[in-house]
């Protein structure tokens, strides 16, 4: 098994992993300050309650359907999906975009505004219905003059360089920003650019500072500042959000890997990535195949389907759980597997005639849950979520697009010939196994607080996860905060970790094990090694063992970890470095001084030097 190490895939243990991976998630966002985002506090609550309480199930259909299966099977899902494609600088009637389906309906849009087709269709009922709104914008290649010729690869950079096109692509960002502010604080995730940015990145080497396309050049006074390179298109989007929908829009990049081993390796991309800011994006997303295996068009291929098939690229589980392992940990960033095939080989239903085509990644990730470890493999390595989608029109979906109701034709070879009760055309598997699902979702940092609460974005269906946090109290008295004179500098705060660190393996060596409070997540750990280059070996209180480095811990774990130092054995050092993280977190400077007290005279005008103006 590749990723990090732990004790097995059960439930506890898979909660554990995950609390180390969202924090490295929530920790990598605290660098900018408050006044250069002001609303990441509230994606963040969004990252934490909508996103990452449980692995998330997405799908992509009619709201109808989606309340029925929710209300009727207790299939709650998290996340509604839809494409905005079709194109930039495309004057309506003549060629449509996402944002003129509505153009020249008199009852549908009598002003003849862009964008009534996004809200009236999917942006606001997501938020009506409390599904997170997922937007796969694919605009690109699409787009004037290419448009789409010879294919994406060719088509993408040459829209990209024509100044008016991007004129046009940045006014539908900028107009997508604004919608989903309309529902605020119901959340929406923007997923950028599916392939376009291999595409983009391809035709320059890989380099960000060489791609060839327009943002400032576009002359739009949001983008005025911005080179014209991949770097300035990355920090569009950004700038977008944070200036028109900044509290309630996560943004996804999405780091396509046809090439897996070589250029679009974890470590390619995150070398490309990191320069664009994307590190400071919301979440990434990556996929398997386009279609059911069996579809028409597809090759056809019959089931049953082995690893190979389901995994496209990397051809086994354990490889692609590697790639996925590997880029998380470079880039901080949570990974959503989209665009999942829905056709399967469970039901007669889906026999490979149109839209009734086969595939095994659902029953991969569904059949047999809780046993199945899948989804618990798949949150180790940094993956929270699958969003199901028929992405081709004769691909299986999970609601009867075509229209033939319930159908129950003899089973193909390697159908194993159940039969359906439902009009779905996949037979109802997906609304059959995510119900299932939910009736015990895979916690992954699980719910903010057991206390009554009051939700952020109204009222949830019941049990939908932790979709709410504490309503607000009012604070008690703190305590009366240290007089801090000067800020400590990063040479002497790096001085006192080493002083700690070597204090936790004197415990270790001793036999002790000590422990802490990981303070961003309230979750207790106990550390069972630790090396020369900070890495340990930790228990989660929620059971099995984990790996973790010492550059994760931040001061207030830090204070939590010098307390647990405070036995009956606790020497003068012990005490001085206490005092030290009470002092460096703004604690309380009397508590301080009791602490100074028991580590003696030198120790202790050492601690007050680093926090004494001269």
């Amino acid at each position: 098994m590749h990723g990090l190490q732990c004790g097995g895939y059960w439930r506890g243990v898979g909660a554990g992993l995950a609390l180390w991976l969202a924090l490295a998630v929530l920790s990598a966002h605290t660098a900018e300050s408050p006044n250069a985002d002001p609303g990441k506090a509230a994606r963040q609550r969004i990252l934490r309650e909508r996103i990452l309480d449980h692995f998330c199930i997405g799908i992509e259909a009619p709201i109808e359907w989606m309340n029925e299966t929710r209300d009727k099977f207790g299939a709650r899902w998290d996340i509604r999906t839809a494409y905005f494609s079709g194109g930039a600088d495309k004057e309506p009637p003549a060629a449509r975009s996402w944002d003129s389906v509505f153009w020249d309906n008199k009852w549908e849009n009598p002003k003849k505004e862009r964008g009534v087709w996004a809200r009236k269709m999917f942006i606001k009922p997501c938020a009506d219905n409390n599904y997170v709104g997922w937007i796969t914008m694919y605009n690109l290649a699409q787009s004037n003059p290419a448009n789409y010729q010879p294919g994406p690869a060719q088509a993408t950079p040459t829209n990209a360089k024509v100044v008016k096109t991007m004129a046009s692509y940045w006014e539908q960002v900028k107009l997508i920003m604004k919608l989903c502010k309309e529902q605020e604080p119901k959340p929406f995730v923007v997923q950028v650019e599916p392939d376009e940015w291999g595409h983009l990145l391809l035709s320059a080497h890989m380099d960000p500072l060489k791609v060839d396309v327009k943002v400032g050049a576009t002359g739009l006074p949001e983008l005025k500042d911005l080179p014209d390179n991949m770097v300035g298109y990355a920090k569009a989007w950004k700038t977008m959000r944070d200036l028109y929908a900044p509290n309630n829009v996560l943004l996804a990049a999405n780091p396509s890997a046809w090439d897996w081993k070589g250029t679009l390796s974890p470590a390619g991309w995150a070398k490309a990535l990191e320069p664009c800011g994307v590190f400071e994006w919301d979440l990434a997303v990556y996929q398997f195949h386009d279609g059911d295996q069996g579809r028409p068009g597809n090759g056809q291929k019959p089931p049953p389907y082995k690893e190979a098939d389901l995994v496209t690229f990397q051809k086994s589980w354990d490889a692609l759980f590697k790639y996925l392992s590997d880029f998380h940990k470079r880039t901080g960033l949570w990974i959503v597997m989209w665009q999942v095939p829905l056709g399967n080989y469970y039901f007669a239903t889906c026999d490979n005639s149109p839209g009734h085509g086969t595939d095994g990644l659902a029953q991969a990730l569904l059949e047999d849950y809780p046993k199945n470890d899948m989804i618990a493999r798949f949150v180790q390595a940094g993956c929270c979520g699958w969003i199901f989608f028929g992405a081709n029109n004769d691909s299986s979906h999970p609601y009867d697009a075509k229209k033939d109701g319930i159908t129950n034709p003899q089973p193909i070879p390697g159908n194993l010939g159940n039969k359906s009760e439902y009009p779905d055309d996949d037979g109802g598997y997906m609304r059959l196994r995510a119900a299932n699902y939910y009736k015990n979702p895979f916690p992954i940092l699980g719910k903010a607080t057991t206390e009554p609460h009051a939700s952020a974005s109204g009222p949830l269906p019941d049990g939908h996860g932790s979709e709410t946090v504490a309503a607000p109290k009012k604070p008690a008295e703190p305590p009366k905060p240290a007089v801090v004179l000067k800020p400590v500098s990063a040479d002497v705060v790096k001085a006192w970790e080493e002083k700690l660190r070597a204090a936790v393996k004197a415990q270790l060596a001793a036999g002790k094990k000590p422990r802490c409070e990981l303070a961003k997540l309230k979750t207790n750990l106990t550390i069972g090694s630790l090396n020369d280059a900070g890495d340990m070996v930790v228990t989660m209180e929620t059971g099995g063992n984990m790996n973790m480095t010492w550059k994760q811990f931040d001061p207030p774990t830090l204070l939590s970890l010098a307390n647990s130092l405070l036995t009956q054995d606790a020497t003068p050092q012990h005490h001085a470095l206490a005092a030290f993280y009470v002092l460096l977190t703004g604690g309380d400077e009397k508590k301080a001084d009791d602490l100074l007290a028991k580590a003696g005279a030198e120790l202790a005008k050492e601690v007050r030097a680093a926090f004494t103006a001269k």
